[in-house]
């Protein structure tokens, strides 16, 4: 017997042990598919009371409000005004699992609400931490 001739009964041998391996599994499981590794989420940040401004002519909450997420690195995000006391920012693939955010926001705006999809993760703090589950939820 050559040399060649094993190498092909041992490689037909294999094929056939691989196949009925994958095929003798429990026929009675279904695939699922793969399982979701990202969420939107909603960001808000909300001033209930607005300080008033030492200087007349600028408004009370003017600047920019800055959401730094730890799923971007803490790269620098500006939230976009709702209206004069709310910010917010969607994100549409935030990854499943524990994070951290940090707000920085101007004097007057300073000391206001984190939200994440409608729940509150920090109350008058400029950092929170939360968890993000496949269907959008969020734990604190």
């Amino acid at each position: 017997m050559s040399y060649t001739g094993t190498v092909k009964r041992l490689s037909v041998a294999t094929l056939a042990l691989a196949a009925s391996a994958a095929c003798g599994g429990g026929g009675d499981t279904l695939p699922t598919g793969p399982s979701p590794v990202a969420a939107e989420v909603e960001f808000r940040y909300v001033v209930t009371g607005i300080q008033a401004s030492s200087a007349e002519a600028e408004p009370a909450c003017a600047g920019r409000v800055r959401f730094q997420p730890s799923f971007w690195g803490f790269a620098q995000v500006t939230l976009m005004p709702v209206d004069a006391n709310t910010w917010a920012a969607r994100f549409e693939e935030v990854p499943v699992g524990p994070h951290s955010v940090r707000v920085s926001a101007p004097e007057g705006c300073a000391g206001g609400e984190i939200f994440a999809n409608g729940v509150l993760l920090s109350d008058a703090g400029s950092t929170a931490s939360f968890a993000v589950s496949a269907d959008g939820s969020i734990a604190r």
